[in-house]
Formats: C-alpha cells, sequence, structure tokens
C-alpha cells in the first residue's frame, strides 16, 4: 500500500537529517511501525464481495400489485436487500431509511416518519395488493434509550396493521453486533428480549426470520463474527454495529426463503 511506501521513506529522511548514528534506530521504529500499520489495516485490505446495485427507493407503480415487494427499515435494510435474488417477475422497492426507528420519529425531521409509517403511507397511497411486506429494525430505538417492550409494542402494532390489510409481512430480528462495541454491553439483554418475543409462535401475525446463525461467532454466542466486522478507512477504524457487505449477503441469503414463500401465500 502507499501509506507503507509512505512510512518507510519518512522513516529514512529522518535518520538522513539526524546523522548516521541515528540511521539504524529510526529504521528500526520505521518497520515496527510498518508492521503495526500492517496487522491494523490487513482486515480493510482483504477484498470484500462486489455487491448488486440497491433496490430502488422510488415508488415502482401506483397502484400496486401483487409482484411488488417492499422493504421498510433502518440503515440495514437500505444494504442487504440487494443480496437477495428474486425472480424477474417480481418488482423489489426500499423505503427503509438510516435512522429509521419502530417507536417514533427520532430524527430532527419531523416529516421522517417511522419504519412503519412510510410502509404504510405507501400502502394507503397505492393499495395493500403487494406480494409481501419485508421489515427489520430496532437498532436505533434501543440506540436512543427505548425500551425492549416499547419496541415490542410497536413491532406488534405494525404486525396488527398489516394483518387487517391482508398483507403478507416478514419481520427480521435484530442481527448481532461485536461485543467490541459500547452498544453490545448497553443493549444486548434488550436485543435479546425483543428477538425472543418475534421467534415465539403466535407473537407474531407475520413470519419472523431469524439470522443470527448465519452471522454470529459460534453457534449459540450469538455475537457478530470478526469476518463480518466493518473497516470504515485505511487506518483500520471499526464500525461494530453496522456490518460488512459479506454480512449483509449472509442475511440476504437467510431472509430470502421466507420473502418468496410469503410471495407465494
Amino acid at each position: 500500500m502507499k501509506l507503507f511506501r509512505l512510512l518507510v521513506l519518512s522513516s529514512f529522511e529522518v535518520a538522513d537529517a539526524w546523522g548516521a548514528t541515528m540511521r539504524v534506530r529510526e529504521v528500526r521504529g520505521a518497520l515496527t511501525a510498518v508492521v503495526m500499520v500492517a496487522a491494523i489495516v490487513a482486515g480493510a485490505c482483504e477484498p470484500q464481495p462486489i455487491g448488486p446495485p440497491s433496490v430502488p427507493s422510488t415508488r415502482p407503480r401506483c397502484p400496486f400489485d401483487t409482484n411488488v415487494v417492499i422493504y421498510g427499515g433502518d440503515s440495514l435494510v437500505t444494504q442487504w436487500p440487494r443480496w437477495v435474488p428474486l425472480p424477474l417477475d417480481l418488482t423489489p422497492y426500499n423505503t427503509a431509511k438510516g435512522g429509521s426507528a419502530y417507536t417514533g420519529n427520532l430524527t430532527t425531521d419531523p416529516d421522517f416518519g417511522t419504519i412503519g409509517s412510510r410502509v404504510l403511507d405507501d400502502l394507503d397511497a397505492c393499495g395493500n395488493d403487494v406480494g409481501a411486506v419485508v421489515i427489520g429494525g430496532g437498532l436505533n430505538d434501543l440506540s436512543y434509550g427505548m425500551s425492549a417492550d416499547a419496541v415490542i409494542e410497536s413491532i406488534a402494532e405494525l404486525d396488527d396493521e398489516l394483518h387487517d390489510r391482508g398483507i403478507e409481512a416478514v419481520f427480521l430480528g435484530i442481527t448481532p453486533v461485536s461485543n467490541a462495541t459500547d452498544w453490545y454491553a448497553a443493549h444486548q439483554t434488550a436485543r435479546q428480549a425483543i428477538n425472543t418475543w418475534m421467534a415465539t409462535p403466535g407473537n407474531l401475525h407475520g413470519t419472523p426470520v431469524d439470522c443470527v446463525p448465519f452471522l454470529e461467532t459460534t453457534p449459540g454466542s450469538d455475537v457478530l463474527a470478526p469476518r463480518y466486522w466493518n473497516f470504515v478507512d485505511a487506518f483500520g477504524t471499526i464500525d461494530l454495529v453496522h456490518p460488512n457487505d459479506a454480512a449483509y449477503e449472509a442475511i440476504g441469503t437467510c431472509v430470502q426463503p421466507a420473502i418468496l414463500a410469503a410471495v407465494e401465500r
């Protein structure tokens, strides 16, 4: 990498400036720095999957028809649906936005809406005759201090509304995060409570999907595996809540069967 070359060249230039007596010390220091940077950056330099294009966020047509699959959710849902292979006769449409929550509008934009309101607004405008609605979220709710009970109540209300409209719904549980982040210590218990409620038969009319086994470090750990950590820059900085493209691909693989089954019902 260019970064490594610059570090080595800078060290030699400093050694020349200080004289021959400092040369060995400076070179050794530079080599140590290069090794340290290499270890940090190694993960960031690993090739990530080249993903398909994002799912369109522009409403495809109005009125809707049974070939339309609507996604709703937070920043993660802006990403992983592009990894869901759908038959060519199905039209995916993504209403997800980063910062979205189940429990309310947690942004400063009064028109931002919620995970559910954006989906329901489109259904009100274009009809309920869609193939399926696919929902994911919860990270933002917990990040802003909402309780597990409040999130569960909001999910249940959205599920009831979609069921009353005769819509097949798929609900993705909250995906795991790394235990190296403060978020894990603060919110893991609440996250697990929400996921347990969603997975309990009879609590949802829609289909719950648990993708934790696709993403966790070891079976039953419920911790995001390091291979799915998201390196956000060349210095090895890691976003330990939002995963990388390999994780989004794994989520897409996990959710696809439930979506296809919902469309067929």
